[in-house]
């Protein structure tokens, strides 16, 4: 009877010892995945504020690109100002001597 109580006791240590080793090996690979959870929020926060900085930076450019648009029809009209000032000065030259040769 004792050897019954003995064995007994011995499978029910045995099987709290690998109860134990699951427990403890079950507790590591939670901290495991905390810790690869941590890492993890953190790279989504970063990329978060690289996708801020992107955006922030591409509506500056689009904004430089309208401005360089706007710059470019301002001097392309300046350009044009100037060549139709020069037609109706030449217009002009034209008038005055088709004046003078009337007088004449």
């Amino acid at each position: 009877m004792e050897d019954l109580f003995a064995e007994q006791k011995r499978s029910l240590a045995e099987r709290l010892e690998l109860l134990e080793l699951k427990l403890n090996k079950v507790l590591k690979e939670g901290r495991a995945l905390k810790a690869e959870n941590q890492a993890l929020h953190e790279e989504r926060r970063q990329l978060r504020q690289t996708i801020d900085r992107q955006r922030e930076e591409s509506l500056a450019l689009q904004r430089q690109i309208k401005s360089s648009v706007i710059a470019g029809s301002m001097a392309a009209g300046v350009d044009e100002a100037t060549a139709l000032r020069e037609r109706i000065d030449q217009y002009i030259e034209e008038i005055d001597r088709c004046i003078s040769h009337l007088k004449a």
